[in-house]
């Protein structure tokens, strides 16, 4: 199973407009998207995920064509975990982590004994199997971004699109995060994630796309695109690369004055840096970033195109 896109463009009005080339992520592979606010990763999730259509393109999973493909069925094959909010629903983690199968049944049928059983399935395989009867709203943020992917693989779906999921998370969270990841990789699961931290991005990633105002500016494998040449080229910030044997590398940011420049003597990008994030409503069908919603007769979120 293996995501493929013709290269793609999305108009979104105000003058930006979604540029990128063909992208591939197969099996066990990880996409990190990275970029200032405002360059285009979330636009690029909701074509990959089905909120949006491109103006021009197409995009492919296991050999079905997203524009061909009714949004019911899309549902079930591509699985959103969206950036973590303020607002937290009154469920459980089980009753929450059962919302993954809606797409299977709709919204208002009961739930099969099959549809639990992958729910219960999915917690233990996140690691908050002795927190499934515990409200959400009492959970740390690391455990609710848990049991936000565990709702995800609920769905049964070996692509997983992510919008920040390490973000506004604790050191321990983070790590914890970053390793689930590699391990639901390492079991053939493909991923297409937006990453601000460049250390999570060098640990989880197989591959990196550098966006900024609607286009892919540079894209290739993690260990010869994610440096620190490139991170001063399209994000305009200093960083240092520590090597570990054994290991792969970690950042650590420079904290030059913010008028510098680059050798080239290009600004520094507007809203570029490491730790630039923005909030908004994802619970439980919200696409990525902060268009308004609506839900359809089966379950999948409608976004609306006059969104950023």
């Amino acid at each position: 199973m293996t995501l493929t896109t013709t290269p793609l463009t999305r108009s979104r009005g105000r003058g930006f407009t979604l540029s990128t080339p063909a992208l591939e992520v197969r099996p066990g592979e990880v996409l990190g998207l990275i970029g200032p606010n405002g360059s285009g990763k979330s636009s690029l999730l909701q074509l990959l995920s089905g909120f949006l259509a491109p103006d021009r393109g197409e995009i492919r999973w296991n050999g079905r064509t997203i524009g061909r493909t009714p949004r019911a069925e899309w549902a079930t094959q591509v699985a959103v975990v969206p950036q973590e909010t303020e607002a937290v629903p009154p469920l459980t983690v089980a009753e929450y982590v059962r919302l993954g199968r809606v797409p299977f049944r709709g919204l208002l049928q009961s739930f099969t004994a099959g549809d639990l059983e992958a729910a219960d399935a999915a917690i233990a395989r996140c690691g908050i199997a002795q927190l499934r009867d515990a409200p959400l709203g009492e959970l740390s943020g690391g455990q609710r971004q848990r049991a936000r992917i565990a709702r995800a693989l609920a769905q049964g779906s070996r692509l997983l699109l992510l919008d920040e999921p390490t973000n506004h998370l604790d050191l321990a969270a983070i790590r914890d995060i970053a390793l689930l990841l590699r391990e639901l990789a390492g079991d053939g699961t493909a991923f297409v994630t937006s990453l601000h931290d460049l250390n999570v991005a060098s640990q989880v990633t197989t591959q990196v796309a550098f966006m900024s105002a609607g286009s892919v500016e540079a894209i290739g494998p993690t260990a010869e695109t994610l440096t620190s040449a490139a991170v001063l080229q399209h994000l305009g910030v200093e960083v240092e690369v520590t090597p570990h044997e054994g290991q792969r590398p970690t950042f650590s940011l420079r904290y030059a004055p913010r008028g510098d420049r680059s050798p080239a003597g290009a600004p520094r990008p507007a809203g570029a840096g490491l730790f630039a994030g923005a909030l908004h409503d994802g619970i439980p069908f919200a696409p990525f970033g902060d268009a308004p919603v609506s839900v359809d007769e089966a379950g999948v979120g409608l976004l609306d195109d006059g969104s950023r």
